[in-house]
C-alpha cells in the first residue's frame, strides 16, 4: 500500500484514499497541537480578547461555587485544559470542545 490511508479497491484495481482514515489523521494533529496548559496570564488575556473574562469571574463570585475551585482560579499559576472540563467553567461558559481548543490556542499565542 502506499500509505496506511490507502485501501485496494478490488474493482479499480488500485489503491484509493480511505477518507474517513484522512479524516482521523488530520482531527489527530489539530488536535495534537492544541496546547494543554497555559499560564493564568495567558488564560485570562485570552477570556479578555474574547470578551469572557467577566463570565468567568462571575461564575467564580458566584455564592454557590465551591470554595477550592475560587482558590484554584485564583491562586493558580496554569490553567490546563482537563481542568477547565472538570470544574464545570466549560458548561459554564457554554463551551464546546472546539470552543474551548481555540481559546487555548489564542492564550498560547499571548
Amino acid at each position: 500500500a502506499p500509505s496506511s490511508e490507502h485501501d485496494w479497491d478490488v474493482d479499480q484495481r488500485a489503491w484509493v484514499i480511505n477518507e474517513a482514515r484522512v479524516e482521523a489523521r488530520e482531527a489527530a494533529e489539530k488536535k495534537a497541537a492544541v496546547p494543554v496548559v497555559v499560564s493564568i496570564k495567558q488564560a485570562r488575556l485570552a477570556l479578555l480578547q474574547v470578551d469572557l473574562l467577566d463570565d468567568v469571574d462571575a461564575v467564580i463570585a458566584a455564592e454557590a461555587t465551591p470554595r477550592s475551585l475560587k482558590i484554584e482560579w485564583e491562586y493558580a499559576s496554569e490553567v490546563r485544559r482537563d481542568w477547565v472540563e472538570a470544574s464545570g467553567l466549560m458548561s459554564a461558559l457554554k463551551l464546546d470542545d472546539e470552543a474551548l481548543d481555540r481559546l487555548f490556542v489564542l492564550a498560547a499565542s499571548l
